[in-house]
Parts: C-alpha cells; structure tokens; sequence
C-alpha cells in the first residue's frame, strides 16, 4: 500500500530556483566590471611606473652627462691653471733676463743686509757645479748677481767651484778686481761655466780658506748648493 503524505498548507514557489540564477549571474557580471575597473588601475599603474622608469632614466643619463661636462671642466681648469703656472715661470725668467747686470753701485754702502754683514772687502763664492745645479743655473746665476748688489763696492772677489777651481783660471790664488764692467763680464762668463763637481763644499772651502782668507783682510765666503755629499 502506497501512502502519500503531504503538507497542504505550505506554498512552494516555482520560481524560486530561477531567481536564485538570476541573484548569481548579476553577482558574475558585478564581479566582472570590479575585475575589469582593477585591471584598469593596474594597467594606469603600470604606465605610471613605466613612465617613472624612463624619467629615472633620463634623470640617470642627464646626470652621467653632468658629469662628464664637469670632469672637461675640472681637466680644462686644471690645463688653464698649468699654463698660468708655466706664464709665470716665462715672465719671472723674463724679468730676470731684462734685468741690468750689474747695477750702477750704491754711493752708501750697507754694513749689514738682511743679517748678512757685507762690510768685507772681499768676497769668494764657492758654487756646486753638479748636474742637479745646471737645471737651475739661471736662478744660481741670479742670485750670484743679488749677493753682489748687496756688496756695492768691495776690493776683490773670486769664484769657485766646490772642487776648489777657480772658474777664471788665470786668476787661481788671486783676486778678480771689482768694477762694473768686470762684474758684468764675470757673470756672463758665470752663465756659461761647465765643471765637473762632487756636491760636496769641502775642498771649495779648503781652497778659500787656504789661498784667499787672510789675517789681515776681510772675507766673506758665500757656499751656493742644492745637496751636500760625503761626511
């Protein structure tokens, strides 16, 4: 026996199943459109940060030639400041070359200059020859002249070098006479002297001592070097 039981008094909707599709396919579209806004965002993102990357490589290829235009600068401002150094050196070597040798003496004489006495009579230089001195003959030469201006007028002086040679060899163990045309000659001769030298003072000094300091005269010996060899 087939018995059939059934609420009577409950009303079912035979729709019920078709507005549930509905509900889910409008949730479906919904969540599309939010799917497609936030792809949307992110390709504006995307851009964004794209062009961020080429603005941080224009920046990066701006300031790499920044550089090098002030690496050109800095080599160009330092080729100027060598040309200026080396101007310097041609005008100071100009100067020493116009000016005249000797001066006309000093009608007073100076006992004392810069706390060197110049109230010999007489004068002996003793001069290192060496190779190293020859690279700065001029200036060796000019302060020959310098130390001579300071001496307006003495009776004799000689040079030698730190062998002990005088540079005048016709006047060894004598005095050359001080007057301005001697001294002028002396200094151009100066100029051009060539000899073999050791570097050390010792025997220039052992020759002024010995042949040209005297007891009864005033001397002054001037030792002119760049480096002193031997004990």
């Amino acid at each position: 026996m087939l018995i059939l039981i059934s609420k009577t008094d409950v009303d079912v909707a035979p729709t019920a199943g078709t507005e549930d599709v509905s509900a889910m396919l409008s949730q479906l579209v919904t969540l599309q459109n939010s799917v497609s806004q936030i792809q949307q965002e992110m390709n504006q993102k995307l851009d964004a940060l794209s062009s961020l990357s080429e603005q941080k490589q224009s920046a990066a290829a701006a300031s790499k030639a920044l550089q090098q235009q002030l690496n050109a600068l800095n080599k160009k401002q330092a080729a100027t400041a060598e040309s200026i150094a080396g101007l310097g050196l041609v005008e100071e070597r100009l100067k020493q070359a116009s000016l005249s040798t000797p001066q006309k003496p000093n009608k007073t004489r100076d006992e004392d200059v810069g706390g060197i006495p110049v109230d010999s009579d007489y004068v002996v230089f003793i001069v290192d020859t060496s190779g190293s001195m020859k690279n700065i003959w001029g200036r060796v030469s000019q302060e020959i002249v310098n130390v001579l201006n300071i001496h307006p007028q003495v009776k004799g002086f000689q040079i030698l070098n730190d062998m002990g040679q005088s540079m005048i060899s016709g006047y060894d163990g004598q005095w050359m006479p001080d007057t301005p045309n001697r001294r002028k000659s002396v200094i151009d001769l100066f100029k051009r002297w060539n000899a073999v030298s050791n570097s050390s003072p010792v025997e220039g000094l052992n020759t002024a001592l010995r042949k040209y300091a005297k007891a009864n005269i005033t001397t002054s010996i001037y030792v002119f070097g760049d480096d002193y060899t031997g004990s």
